[in-house]
């Protein structure tokens, strides 16, 4: 799980900025927070980001994926750092970007650390394990030296590994290839169990979901059905692999990703056509997805899929996302920009009410989202603190802020009406309509 993640001189967060999901004294909602005992905490599974145009929702949201991406991807040997510091001022446009994370994973808490810039590359990086034995600093690089955890002294594999790290690398994306089992949690969650969507990725070019194909298929089938999409069943024809017009690349990440029980949505961008591919009996099928209606005299017509709504069809390929959310032993952190921008307000209510539904003491799921849909900010359905604002100071610096912050202060219990009266901040500082008119005529 996602405990916080702290950001500084990074786009437009120019001064160190904390999100953090560990649960307040809130009593609404209880019921639905995963509580780590091991650590007397509480983490809220969910997180709604709401703020201005501009305000830095998707900054924030870039800023984790730039995380993930140094972890995973990491760099080629030529290349920089691509750092994006806060430009509006002089002093931070030279100076490095920081990151930290702080992770729930298993029964251990890890913090992870690094600060980059474009020219000097990783500056600093750090690793902390606390667990059932303690706290454990197990490495802290700086610049080209690097100390280790008393217990990793005089590993010389591991000091092997870091001269071999590049000054534009992480350590820890140079260690993913290694036998080392401290360093593994880390970068498999980065890897497999962070998922972050952009409002146009359409899972790009796909993501897998552990679930067999045809029931994962089915299950959203009968989803569209029950969320008045007008699709009474989602298919089509299977056909081996071999004979789908993907890339040789594509083809082999897929032959990889969708082993037994597995299954992927794949988007082509051409068309709007999106392939569902799974695993059957060691062989891989590709379903070109079609979706059939009902005429009022009770016959079927097939559409494809580009001929559904824009809502419909990023529906669609969200839907695994949130089947997988729902299942009960589902550990993964789901991050989605602009959450279903095009979709009514009640059908993400449904959702995220779908998402709460296996969420509890004992969960470890998590959903984080941007979006602009101020229907959302309702008592009914978050607490206090599952709500943030982003807001940009008269610098263009962002800042983040709970709702959580500004209980028994100014805000009534009707979170809508005291958000749109400006009463939290984070709404857009627009002159009156008679000053734009005005404006315009005289230009």
């Amino acid at each position: 799980m996602l405990v916080s993640f702290t950001i500084d001189n990074w786009m437009s967060f120019r001064d160190p900025v904390t999100l953090s999901l560990v649960a307040g004294d809130e009593t609404q909602h209880r019921n639905h927070i995963p509580e780590i005992r091991d650590f007397e905490t509480a983490v809220v599974p969910v997180c709604a980001l709401l703020g201005a145009n501009g305000s830095g929702k998707t900054n924030f949201f870039k800023a984790l994926n730039f995380v993930k991406t140094m972890v995973v991807e990491g760099t080629d040997q030529k290349e920089g750092v691509d750092v994006c510091p806060f430009l509006l001022d002089s002093g931070s446009a030279e100076e490095e970007s920081t990151f930290h994370i702080a992770l729930l994973i298993d029964q251990s808490f890890y913090e992870y650390s690094f600060s980059a810039s474009c020219e000097a590359g990783i500056i600093e990086e750090k690793l902390v394990l606390e667990n059932a034995t303690g706290l454990h600093t197990l490495f802290v690089r700086r610049g080209n030296q690097i100390k280790l955890d008393s217990a990793l002294q005089g590993s010389d594999d591991l000091m092997t590994v870091f001269r071999n790290t590049r000054s534009n690398q992480l350590y820890l994306n140079a260690l993913r290839e290694t036998d080392f089992e401290l360093f593994k949690p880390v970068y498999s969650w980065f890897d497999s169990r962070l998922v972050m969507l952009r409002p146009d990725s359409r899972f790009d070019p796909f993501i897998a979901f552990n679930c067999e194909g045809q029931h994962l298929l089915s299950r959203m089938s009968q989803l569209l059905s029950m969320l008045d999409t007008g699709i009474t069943s989602l298919g089509g024809k299977p056909v081996p692999l071999e004979q789908v017009d993907f890339t040789d690349c594509l083809k082999g990440r897929l032959y990889k990703a969708v082993h037994e029980n597995w299954s992927a949505i794949v988007d082509t961008g051409t068309n709007g056509q999106i392939y569902f591919v799974y695993n059957y009996g060691g062989s891989l099928f590709a379903i070109r997805l079609e979706s059939t209606h009902k005429k009022p005299d009770g016959t079927e017509v097939v559409f494809n899929l580009n001929q559904e709504s824009g809502g419909v069809q990023r529906l669609i390929n969200l839907l695994p996302a949130f089947i997988e959310l729902m299942d009960a032993d589902c550990n993964k952190v789901y991050v989605i920009d602009r959450f279903f921008d095009s979709m009514h307000t009640l059908l993400k209510r449904r959702l995220i009410n779908l998402f709460f539904f296996n969420c509890g003491p004992d969960s470890r799921r998590q959903l984080l989202f941007t979006t602009h849909d101020v229907e959302l900010l309702d008592k009914e359905l978050f607490r206090t603190d599952e709500i943030w604002l982003a807001e940009r100071d008269e610098e263009g610096a962002s800042h983040l802020d709970t709702v959580f912050e500004y209980r028994g202060k100014k805000i009534d219990k009707d979170l809508r009406t005291s958000y749109l009266q400006g009463k939290m901040g984070a709404v857009p500082d627009l002159p009156g309509k008679g000053v734009i008119c005005k404006a315009l005529k005289e230009d």
